[in-house]
């Protein structure tokens, strides 16, 4: 019952990181901009900046969600689990 929430989990973890990555190659734009035409444009820099803050934003729009669901998906799991094993040693009890 737990293999498919691993996946969610590794969905969980690798988006954030994903969103980090579009941040660095956004502010890596937006500092070569400013390298480039020096910092009398804001209208320049401010792409790079937009395009870092939207990967950071889907990242964690898609991680929280996972996270969430995840670890409900999980307790429910656990309690299936327990109750399953509880009724099977009832059972095994009851038939010594």
């Amino acid at each position: 019952m737990n293999s498919n929430l691993r996946v969610l989990g590794a969905i969980a973890n690798i988006t954030p990181m994903m969103g980090l990555l579009g941040t660095v190659i956004g502010m890596i734009k937006a500092f070569n901009v400013i390298s480039l035409s020096g910092t009398g444009n804001p209208g320049l820099v401010a792409s790079g900046i937009s395009e870092a803050l939207i990967t950071t934003q889907m990242g964690l729009v898609v991680a929280i969600p996972m996270l969430l669901l995840g670890n409900m998906l999980n307790g429910w799991s656990d309690r299936i689990y327990s109750k399953l094993e509880s009724t099977v040693l009832q059972q095994i009890a009851q038939k010594s």
